[in-house]
């Protein structure tokens, strides 16, 4: 066995790791980012690079930059990873790219994304991407470029992602805030702040979808929400009841200061969700959630032990939704930031856990203080 000197890592890298139907490795490859472009916001970025004597759209040099919590997501037939970069893009944004693959020196799969395909969305936590919709509400005249964010899930807040028409589409409780007290007007709703846009082009830098400011402040106002976020990366369409399918966590305490279990959050609790569209307002509502829970540690023998980080990011729904149809979820999650796990859940078990939500409740107004037994 051979350690290493080093006290800090060189460098964070993303890895794509590709599996069969059994979960056995087949490659595995560091996923590159090629500086085709700036890459980073106005304050900090990476210049574009080009290969000396290199001549064509592939005469770019490469780099291994940090993409953290980073998940993948399907959209129009093309695997997309999104992920933060707090340096390079500030924490209140959410970065994604569509994945290039090509097969390298010895048949070895390499993978990258390009600097000029950088997309931003503000502002959420773990933003998680709506492509597909349940069969009962993609119509024939759905637009196929159509891509939407999950944005928060307490309260529910959703919005367009299109360069072209930005909306913001509140939740119920947003919208009855905007009608009581006048703070958020129609007009500024309607669009993202084309100035700002344009100047992030002017600096080589990425699309960005901004929020208007009178959104923002709202969102950071005292508007009583729970701090559940962290969601997966694509929300599972669940065609028999016109649902969204996700799951999230909480951190225990909410805080992320730092601790002696962790340098953030920790002691992570899991809950699944599922959100619906309203047919009378249009905006999306919280369905149904299931009570926390936690994984089982794969490294302990007790089944009632979890480890003190773990963070779902990966859901795939393998066959049908319905009870009774044999249909399974695939879960990967994180361990304590340097391991990986996947494991296989009977829908019907999903299923059986999720527990209807009551028209215009939000996760907040389900939580409940715990009270410790008295000894």
């Amino acid at each position: 066995m051979k350690f290493s000197p080093l006290q800090k890592p060189p460098n964070k890298r993303s890895m794509v790791v590709i599996l069969n139907n059994e979960m056995e490795i087949i490659d595995s490859t560091v996923l590159k980012l090629v500086l085709d472009k700036d890459w980073g916001g106005k304050r900090k970025n990476i210049k574009m690079k080009k290969i000396e004597g290199g001549k064509g759209k592939d005469s770019f040099e490469s780099a291994i930059v940090e993409l953290d919590d980073s998940r993948l997501f399907f959209h129009n037939g093309r695997l997309n990873v999104l992920y933060r970069n707090g340096p390079y893009y500030g924490y209140d944004k959410q970065v994604q790219n569509p994945i290039h693959f090509k097969v390298g020196e010895g048949n070895k799969i390499e993978a990258f994304i390009k600097a000029s395909e950088t997309f931003t969305i503000c502002c959420g936590r773990n933003i998680a991407f709506i492509s597909e919709l349940p069969t009962s509400l993609s119509g024939e005249e759905e637009n196929e470029n159509e891509l939407q964010a999950l944005t928060w899930i307490d309260p529910v807040t959703t919005e367009m992602v299109n360069p072209s028409s930005n909306r913001r589409r509140l939740t119920m409780e947003e919208d009855n805030k905007k009608k009581l007290d006048g703070r958020i007007t129609n007009d500024q709703l309607k669009t993202v702040d084309d100035r700002s846009t344009e100047a992030e082009g002017r600096n080589g830098g990425p699309d960005t979808f901004p929020v208007d400011e009178n959104i923002r402040r709202f969102l950071k106002s005292k508007t009583k929400k729970s701090h559940i976020h962290g969601t997966n990366g694509y929300m599972i369409p669940l065609h028999s009841t016109s649902e969204l399918l996700g799951i999230a966590h909480f951190h225990r305490p909410e805080g992320r200061d730092q601790s002696p279990y962790a340098r953030h959050g920790h002691h992570y609790t899991h809950a699944f969700f599922t959100i619906q569209l309203s047919s009378k307002t249009n905006k999306y509502f919280l369905k149904r959630l299931s009570n926390e829970f936690i994984f089982m540690s794969p490294s302990s023998s007790d089944d009632q032990t979890g480890d003190v980080i773990q963070f779902a990011s990966g859901l795939d729904l393998i066959g049908s939704d319905i009870v009774g149809e044999g249909g399974k979820l695939l879960i990967s999650y994180g361990i304590n930031d340097c391991e990986a796990a996947t494991f296989f859940m009977g829908i019907d078990r999903v299923q059986e856990l999720l527990v209807d939500v009551e028209e215009g409740h939000e996760v907040v107004s389900l939580m409940q203080q715990h009270v410790a037994e008295q000894s």
